[in-house]
């Protein structure tokens, strides 16, 4: 494995860019929105997907810091406390650099399909367990659109094209966009035709956008009107600029309850989803075990569900927005659901201690770092209430430097 540093302020998009130009890539599967910064994806457990890695943070090496005392810290793989950095929210101190593991970049072939949800269910397992990468998204009593994504050795690929040496050099030519179609693109069936039309009038009634005066939002929809296949890098096949305005919320529950959890979202999703604004499928992703001890993943395989509804033109939420996202916190709460740091979650619906392993740990060493608890706001206070020790005398073995 080779390794890379990356300064506090380098955006996604900003690494990808440079990786692809020295012919690598991270180690984690890339998450989606590239304008974000790296240290505040790995933050917040921004994640990709794929049961061979995890989340971002988890190709971190190295973290180097300053405490709340202005002291410069490195902490790295080796110290006993590496996990509690890379996912941190912020609370430990002001990150400043990284240091990432990379390896040499690959192609990936990248294929979409649809199927009834009574299909996905039945063949989801199996196709997490034998594609490198799975994500779907699934419109309520619709169909469920599913991306496989699969590394490819370079010499495969379009061998007409040259040499491998050659292939990786097109393929990683400037512009962010470029892949190669992979066979021809047809269009989904009509049952998932009729579901995007459905959903597309949700969101104009609830947004008051309509098509013709913001094609965008409707265009986030109405790409799965097609299906195909195409060969790039991961970055250029998953990633995309900032999307519309929206709120998000996505949980995380254990991969073996995934199917489990399923069932009970569509049974709400019949008997009530007419109370809501549902204007997007639910995104699922499956991960492996993450070894950051604030990630949704930490120490055990899972599987993301993800729900999100547009604002509106005035940049307001749709009404019963709110409530909505709450209610599916409500109706996950049987399976334990660790939220995504970096959106929207209630946090009285998730009792963090018996969700996570390492808590007192973690708050024990925020303390230790942080006694006086400077790094923690308002939000921190009433999250970990009755989870911060009093100032500790806990050694921490940082590097100072």
């Amino acid at each position: 494995r080779r390794v890379h540093g990356v300064g506090a302020g380098v955006t996604l998009k900003q690494l990808f860019q440079f990786l692809n130009l020295e012919g690598k890539e991270i180690t984690a599967c890339p998450g989606v929105i590239t304008e974000q910064t790296v240290v505040g994806a790995m933050m917040t457990g921004t994640h990709g997907q794929g049961m061979y890695q995890s989340s971002i943070a988890d190709s971190a090496m190295e973290v180097e810091f300053i405490k709340r005392c202005g002291e410069a810290c490195r902490v790295t793989q080796a110290d006993a406390d590496f996990g509690a950095f890379p996912v941190s929210v912020g609370a430990l101190g002001f990150v400043t650099q990284v240091v990432m593991a990379c390896r040499p970049i690959n192609l990936w072939h990248k294929k979409q399909t649809n199927r009834t949800f009574e299909e996905f269910l039945a063949e989801g397992s199996h196709m997490v367990a034998h594609n490198d990468q799975v994500k779907a998204w699934w419109f309520p009593k619709g169909d469920v659109r599913i991306l496989f994504l699969n590394c490819l050795p370079v010499e495969s690929v379009q061998p007409a094209k040259g040499s491998a040496d050659e292939v990786l050099a097109e393929a990683l030519r400037p512009g962010e966009d470029y892949v190669w179609e992979d066979g021809e693109v047809s269009k989904a069936a009509p049952s998932m035709q009729r579901t995007l039309l459905s959903c597309m009038e949700a969101i104009s009634r609830d947004t008051q956008r309509t098509p013709d005066a913001d094609r965008f939002i409707h265009q986030t929809v109405a790409r799965f009107a097609e299906e195909g296949s195409s060969i790039g890098s991961c970055d250029r096949l998953l990633c995309h600029s900032m999307p519309p305005k929206q709120m998000n919320c996505e949980l995380a529950v254990h991969l073996d309850r995934w199917e489990e959890a399923a069932r009970t979202l569509d049974t709400f999703f019949t008997e009530s989803a007419e109370e809501y604004p549902v204007h997007y499928p639910v995104i699922l992703r499956w991960a492996g075990p993450s070894q950051c001890w604030l990630s949704p993943a930490f120490g055990q395989p899972v599987c993301y569900f993800g729900f999100l509804v547009y604002v509106t033109a005035e940049s307001t939420l749709p009404e019963k927005a709110l409530q909505y996202l709450q209610r599916i916190q409500q109706v996950l709460q049987p399976f334990s659901p660790r939220p995504h740091w970096g959106k929207f979650f209630t946090a009285s619906s998730h009792p963090f201690e018996s969700l996570y392993p390492k808590w007192f740990d973690f708050w024990r060493l925020q303390s230790a770092l942080d006694p006086e608890h400077l790094m923690l706001n308002d939000w921190f206070q009433q999250l970990t209430a009755g989870s911060l020790p009093p100032a500790s005398t806990l050694q921490v073995p940082l590097e100072s430097g």
